[in-house]
């Protein structure tokens, strides 16, 4: 249960400090290889959790398998997450949320789109036309519960729009949003490069010239008082400052409070960098 605990506590600085990067367009994408179809599931998954429905989230890819890709698995999954949500919260009620990927090899494109049929207010949607895409993906604007009164939209919010597009624009694609009777579909377009292709055609990194930044922290647990003495040394060496880091585990009270520690530091000091090393096996 701590393992699952600490595993969400990483996975949520690490999300919320990519939108906060991407917000002020200052994110960098991280590449690697990226199995997208259980990248994509496993964001399903982790709503089927929440709603029960093993059926509701299926993932259909073209070509089945997809091939690897040289990617950034946290924008994709930041625009995936988002795009589910949205069809959870106003599209129909337990209805089906189909996510489809497509990767035509010969102009390099992924496209994803993310399915759901109508929602109870679905009809107020479309009475505003072209204006509803819009408003989605608008910096700044919400499009709300979905009618349009005296040129003011009302309702319930749909979140995740601006941060969706800017996520896009990242990795160099765009998204989309069609509004239609029967359905509404999320689209996702950009480009992609087979892992492989990319393999062969990378040229060799001097890993003498890596640095981390002079603004990173250090931040670390294990409960080996040993162990807890190495992480510092290693901080050490990775180039992270003795009075930037912060190795707890000693007791109790500091591997329960360290999902706290870390949400409350990481808010604190909202311009820096972060270097988290875990213990998977806390006693």
């Amino acid at each position: 249960e701590l393992d699952k605990t600490l595993h969400e506590v990483l996975e949520t600085v690490l999300s919320q400090t990519m939108k906060r990067d991407v917000i002020h367009d200052r994110y960098q994408p991280m590449k690697e290889r990226v199995d997208v179809a259980t990248l994509l599931r496993g964001v399903c998954g982790q709503t089927r959790s929440r709603l029960t429905s093993k059926e509701r989230f299926p993932v259909v890819t073209t070509p089945d398998p997809l091939p690897p890709f040289l990617f950034d698995p946290h924008l994709l999954k930041c625009i995936h997450r988002h795009a589910i949500s949205n069809a959870c919260k106003y599209g129909e009620n337990g209805g089906e949320v189909l996510t489809t990927v497509h990767f035509d090899p010969t102009y390099g494109m992924l496209t994803m789109t993310v399915q759901n049929r109508p929602g109870e207010r679905h009809s107020e949607i479309l009475k505003l036309g072209r204006s509803a895409s819009e408003i989605v993906f608008a910096e700044g604007k919400t499009l709300h519960g979905c009618s349009s009164k005296g040129g003011r939209t009302v309702g319930t919010p749909i979140h995740g729009g601006s941060i969706m597009r800017k996520c896009a624009k990242c990795i160099g694609g765009d998204c989309s949003i069609d509004f239609r009777q029967d359905r509404t579909t999320f689209t996702l377009q950009c480009p992609v490069i087979p892992f492989e292709v990319a393999l062969k055609a990378q040229t060799t990194f001097d890993v003498k010239r890596f640095q981390l930044p002079e603004n990173t922290w250090g931040i670390g647990i294990d409960d080996s008082k040993i162990q807890r003495k190495l992480l510092e040394r290693l901080f050490n060496m990775a180039g992270v400052r003795s009075d930037r880091i912060s190795v707890l585990g000693k007791d109790a009270n500091e591997i329960r409070g360290f999902t706290d520690f870390v949400m409350g530091f990481v808010e604190h000091h909202p311009d820096d960098f972060f270097l988290l090393i875990v213990d998977e096996n806390l006693d």
